[in-house]
Parts: C-alpha cells; sequence; structure tokens
C-alpha cells in the first residue's frame, strides 16, 4: 500500500517598495508561520536580498546558505542540512538554479520570490 497526499501551497507574488520587510507579514496573512525556515539564494545579487531577508525576520545567519548549482549533490548537501539543523521551511531567493534545486525536494516545497 502506498500512502500519497496532495497538498495545495498558495502562490503569492509581492511587488512593493521594501517589500522585504513584509515577508514575515504576508506569510502571516497567509497562514503560513514557520519557526526554523533555512533561507537559500544563490552566490551573486540574490545572496545580498537572502542576507537583508534574514536580518529582517531576525533569523541567525548560519540559516543563510549560497548555492551555485542544481546538481543531485547540491541537493543532497542542502537536504542534510535541512534534516540537520532542522528547518521546517525552506525560502528559496531567486531563479534558476535556486528554484530548480528546491523543486528537487518535492510537491511540499515552494517558493517566494
Amino acid at each position: 500500500m502506498t500512502l500519497q497526499r496532495s497538498l495545495a501551497i498558495p502562490v503569492f507574488f509581492l511587488v512593493d517598495r521594501d517589500c522585504l520587510s513584509q515577508v514575515r507579514e504576508r506569510l502571516q496573512e497567509k497562514n503560513l508561520v514557520f519557526n526554523r525556515p533555512l533561507v537559500l539564494s544563490g552566490p551573486t545579487r540574490t545572496r545580498v536580498i537572502a542576507a537583508r531577508l534574514v536580518e529582517l525576520l531576525s533569523l541567525p545567519e548560519e540559516w543563510l546558505e549560497t548555492t551555485a548549482s542544481n546538481s543531485a549533490s547540491e541537493v543532497t548537501r542542502i537536504g542534510a542540512i535541512v534534516d540537520n539543523r532542522q528547518h521546517d521551511a525552506i525560502i528559496a531567493v531567486g531563479g534558476g538554479k535556486v528554484l530548480e534545486l528546491i523543486d528537487e525536494f518535492g510537491p511540499e516545497t515552494f517558493a517566494v520570490e
């Protein structure tokens, strides 16, 4: 017997001045409250944005990870970090490789762009 489940994840898009400062409020409006999120970004411009998000959410700096690849080994590395640190969500900042990488974690994974 195989147990399967579907999960409808709300998707929202926000364009506003200083929208990073609104992330916590916007997540709470959608009843998305996490205690131990990992913030994942690319190594360039999005790293600066992700670092600012970590600061605004009052998260420990070590909860920010950077990736330059969506390879199988990188999926394994990020998965181990999530498991070892017991993160309850991944907030992806960026596009391309970052979103492709978290897509490998399955249908219960979502991204805030």
